[in-house]
């Protein structure tokens, strides 16, 4: 079965259809997150195709490859990270009093 995450390898500027609902893909830009052995990678300005109907996103074969490198836990950003917020929907949390 063919990752539904993928595009297949058409050329630049080559539409596609969403494997969900049939609309034509528009080619923009998202942003990827992934977690993986409790890290989190985020990386923004991901090149992929996605439906203006059903909003479903898929990324040409290179671009999949390269996501997987970079959230393999073997590659570094140069620019130092966001602070980010992880919240588990059942744990209970602190409010933060305005100052």
């Amino acid at each position: 079965m063919a990752d539904p995450f993928m595009a297949d390898s058409t050329a630049k500027g080559e539409m596609m259809n969403c494997i969900h609902c049939g609309n034509l893909m528009t080619e923009t830009l998202t942003t990827f997150t992934s977690v993986n052995r409790g890290e989190v990678y985020m990386v923004e300005n991901v090149p992929c195709l996605e439906c203006p109907v059903c909003e479903h996103i898929s990324f040409k074969q290179d671009v999949a490859r390269t996501l997987g490198r970079y959230s393999s836990g073997r590659l570094l950003p140069v620019r130092q990270a966001r602070k980010v917020w992880v919240f588990d929907w059942g744990d209970p949390v602190v409010e933060i009093p305005k100052s």
